[in-house]
């Protein structure tokens, strides 16, 4: 009975140890950012929403961390005319989205040139509006998450082909496919 109450001992001892160490870390990584219960929620509430589930405690404490970071800077960043959000990549630090999802295939040579240029198409007299919000339109689809698919250059292009579409169209956006881009590009689409 002695060894069962010292082994719950030390058990209960290494668990407190163990919260008081995370909480350092946790601490130590936040810097300024002060935590309350409401950002407790919100970053519990991020995560279910997100399916977010971390190795361990210390993974949790530095995702935490980040999110924090990039919560703060959003809270100070909101423009006139762009809206910043949290999403399922706010746990990630600007470099490792970097190293995770831009790929780096080169340069793709730049078609530009003066017979392409507004002065060449465009009426004369023509006046562009000094701003056009086409979400508000409805011209425009949310941003998708292409994950690590390297065809980033497909989304890229069928939403742009979505969008022109119905613009000039003036119907409803299109849902073009993404996927038969990618199979009929040849040897640049694998």
């Amino acid at each position: 009975m002695q060894k069962l109450v010292l082994i719950l001992g030390a058990v209960a001892l290494l668990a407190m140890t163990h919260m008081m160490m995370n909480a350092e870390t946790l601490r130590a990584s936040e810097e300024s950012i002060m935590i309350d219960d409401s950002l407790i929620s919100e970053w519990n509430a991020w995560k279910s929403e997100h399916v977010k589930v971390y190795a361990n405690s210390e993974e949790e404490a530095y995702r935490l961390s980040i999110w924090l970071k990039n919560k703060q800077y959003i809270d100070e960043n909101q423009g006139e005319e762009y809206t910043l959000g949290l999403n399922l990549f706010s746990d990630l630090s600007n470099e490792e989205w970097k190293a995770l999802y831009l790929m780096n295939k080169g340069v793709i040579k730049s078609y530009h040139t003066e017979e392409t240029s507004a002065d060449k198409v465009l009426p004369k007299g023509f006046q562009a509006p000094t701003s056009v919000n086409w979400v508000t339109q409805g011209k425009t689809i949310s941003v998708l998450n292409q994950g690590q698919c390297g065809s980033c250059w497909a989304f890229s292009t069928v939403e742009s082909i979505d969008s022109a579409y119905a613009v000039t169209k003036g119907g409803a956006v299109p849902n073009l496919s993404e996927q038969q881009v990618t199979s009929c590009s040849g040897s640049y689409g694998e």
